[in-house]
């Protein structure tokens, strides 16, 4: 009989040490995920608070490009865009605006690639296909200037800039009926140039 009372109590023994083995393991694995959550939380902040930082440096660069523009600072808002632009590649507002700081500065291969890239984010902006156009005459692009005004005549259909500029690179391929054409529509819009350049193809 005491062999089983033996046996009992060995087993209630082996039974109480399992719970408490539990127990213990138990513990450990909720001070271990309670640890991985804290790191977590603060890995999380930082990255906020670095995500924060980066977007308030973009947003400095790329105000403080677009006044240096507005200023006619142009050697210092392409410095101030460049920032701007490789933290925000997308903004088509920023290319635009490093493209004319560059054709101010006569440097007109950079100017037409950074209003090319606008023009493919955001072509519903009739100033970027205007830029585009001017970039293009002053590389001695006619049809590339064309195409630009086709597009800004399309946005903005009472521009008599857009036709006069039309007329003129039309007129140097020898596109005579559109460069005409585009003259008067520019004349009629009381753009003294479209009439001068309409009599001068006339005669």
């Amino acid at each position: 009989m005491w062999k089983v009372i033996a046996a009992v109590v060995a087993l209630l023994l082996l039974a109480c040490g399992g719970v408490v083995a539990l127990g213990s393991y138990g513990g450990f694995e909720y001070w271990r995920l309670a640890q991985v959550e804290s790191e977590v939380a603060v890995a999380d902040a930082r990255l906020a608070e670095a995500e924060a930082a980066a977007e308030q440096r973009r947003n400095a660069a790329c105000e403080e490009g677009q006044f240096a523009y507005a200023a006619k600072d142009y050697g210092r808002a392409v410095d101030r865009l460049d920032e701007c632009i490789e933290l925000d590649p997308g903004n088509a507002t920023a290319l635009l605006a490093r493209g004319k700081s560059y054709a101010q500065l006569e440097r007109f291969e950079r100017a037409e690639a950074d209003i090319d890239r606008a023009a493919a984010i955001d072509g519903s902006n009739a100033e970027t296909w205007k830029a585009l156009a001017w970039v293009r005459v002053r590389l001695s692009d006619d049809p590339g200037a064309v195409a630009a005004a086709d597009r800004w005549v399309a946005l903005e259909p009472n521009e008599a800039a857009a036709y006069q500029l039309r007329a003129d690179a039309a007129y140097r391929q020898g596109l005579v009926e559109l460069a005409v054409r585009d003259a008067t529509r520019a004349c009629d819009l009381g753009l003294e140039e479209g009439c001068a350049l309409k009599a001068r193809m006339r005669r």
